[in-house]
């Protein structure tokens, strides 16, 4: 069985697509059922709740090590697991602005953070 339909696209595409299913030696009906059927067998990369729960997970374990570091080098009056709570809402804003396009990685950030805070303890 069949199914018969009509596709809009722009002019230039449609050129272009009958140009390039003519050199492969076949028609435009033949060319797209073939790049559907292509596009529909291909799996879609998708990340799981659980792959984002292990990765937030991954994080928070990573956050925790760099808090005991700078709580055994913490120099001044602030705890300093109220300071890592505060830059750890600070990452978390700034992830959210990489994945929107920045350039650096959470992990990367998160210790350049804590080298800061090593190197310029509170009261400085």
């Amino acid at each position: 069985m069949q199914t018969k339909t009509t596709i809009e696209m722009p002019d230039e595409l449609f050129r272009k697509a009958k140009a390039v299913a003519a050199v492969r030696g076949q028609s435009m009906e033949e060319w797209l059922t073939e790049l559907l059927r292509r596009e529909i067998e291909t799996p879609v990369p998708s990340e799981s709740i659980e792959d984002k729960q292990r990765e937030i997970a991954a994080f928070n374990r990573e956050l925790d090590q760099l808090a005991k570091m700078v709580s055994a080098v913490w120099q001044g009056a602030q705890d300093a697991v109220a300071a890592i709570r505060e830059q750890r809402m600070d990452l978390v804003h700034d992830r959210r602005r990489i994945r929107m396009g920045g350039q650096i990685s959470w992990r990367r950030q998160a210790s350049q953070r804590f080298q800061f805070l090593h190197h310029h303890p509170a009261g400085e």
